[in-house]
C-alpha cells in the first residue's frame, strides 16, 4: 500500500525504505533498556507418575517413521504454496488479469492482511476448539480451493477474494501447525526435528524460485496451475497425517 501511494504522487521510492529505518529505530530505543527475566530456581515438582510417563522410553513404529517423512514433506509443500503465491501474485495480476500496477500490488497487500487475520484466528482456535491435525487439513483444502478459483477465473474480485483467502489459510501459521504436529509426534527430540522441518521449509526458499523461472518461460499462467498442485500435495500430506494419527493414537493433538 505504501509503495504503490509512493508511486501514485510520485514521490521517492525510497521513503519506504526510509519508514522501516525509522521503525527500527524506534524498536531498538524501547528494547534497548529492556532486561531479560531472572531465572527462577523454584521449579514444579511433578508427580511421580507424570515424571515416569515423560521418562518412560517412547518406541519408534514404522507409523511414526513415516508420519515423520510425510510431516517433513508437508514442512517444504507449506512453505512453497504461499512463498510462490508472494511472489508471483503481482506479476500475474498484471500479466494475466490484465491489472495496473497499483491494483496488481494490491492483490500482495490484501494477502498479507489474511495472513496476519489467520494468524491471530489459528491462535484462537487451534486446541481449544480445533485439533491441530484437523485445521491442518482445512488449511490445506481452503488454500488449495482459492488457488483453484484464482487460477480458473482470473478477474479483479476473485483475485481480490482469492488472495486473502490464500493468506489466511497458506500463510496463516499452517506451516507452524505442521510443526507442533511433528513435535508431538516425537516429543523426545523436538530440538532435531525443528531442524529437520525448516530444513525442508529452507529449501522451498531456494528450490521454488528456480522452478518458477523455469516455468516463466513458458507463461504467468502456468505457475499458478504449478501452485495449485504443490497445494494439492499439501492436502494429500494432511490427509495421510490425519488417517495415521486416527489408527494409533501417536500423536497428543
Amino acid at each position: 500500500i505504501i509503495v504503490a501511494g509512493l508511486d501514485h504522487f510520485q514521490l521517492w521510492y525510497g521513503w519506504a525504505f526510509l519508514l522501516c529505518v525509522f521503525l527500527m529505530v524506534v524498536n531498538f530505543s524501547f528494547l534497548r533498556q529492556r532486561t531479560f527475566p531472572r531465572l527462577t530456581t523454584n521449579r514444579v515438582t511433578m508427580p511421580n507418575k507424570k515424571q515416569n510417563t515423560l521418562q518412560k522410553h517412547i518406541p519408534l513404529t514404522p507409523k511414526k517413521i513415516i508420519l515423520g517423512c510425510v510431516l517433513t514433506v508437508f514442512g517444504y509443500i507449506s512453505m512453497a504454496t504461499f512463498y510462490l503465491v508472494s511472489q508471483w501474485l503481482t506479476k500475474y495480476g498484471s500479466d494475466v488479469i490484465h491489472l495496473n500496477l497499483v491494483h496488481a500490488r494490491m492483490l500482495v497487500s490484501v494477502y498479507s492482511v489474511g495472513s496476519i487475520l489467520g494468524v491471530i484466528v489459528t491462535a484462537l482456535l487451534v486446541e481449544r476448539i480445533i485439533k491441530p491435525v484437523w485445521f491442518m487439513l482445512f488449511d490445506t483444502v481452503v488454500s488449495l480451493l482459492a488457488l483453484v478459483a484464482l487460477t480458473l477465473i482470473p478477474t479483479w474480485w476473485v483475485a481480490l477474494i482469492s488472495s486473502f483467502v490464500i493468506g489466511c489459510s497458506a500463510a496463516g501459521g499452517v506451516m507452524q501447525l505442521g510443526l507442533t504436529v511433528m513435535s508431538n509426534t516425537f516429543p523426545r527430540a523436538k530440538g532435531r526435528i525443528t531442524g529437520i522441518y525448516y530444513t525442508a521449509s529452507g529449501l522451498a526458499s531456494f528450490t521454488i524460485p528456480v522452478f518458477t523461472a523455469w516455468i516463466s518461460q513458458i507463461g504467468i499462467y502456468e505457475i499458478m496451475w504449478f501452485d495449485v498442485l504443490i497445494a494439492g500435495i499439501g492436502v494429500l500430506c494432511s490427509v495421510v497425517v490425519l488417517t495415521l494419527s486416527r489408527e494409533k493414537k501417536t500423536i497428543v493433538a
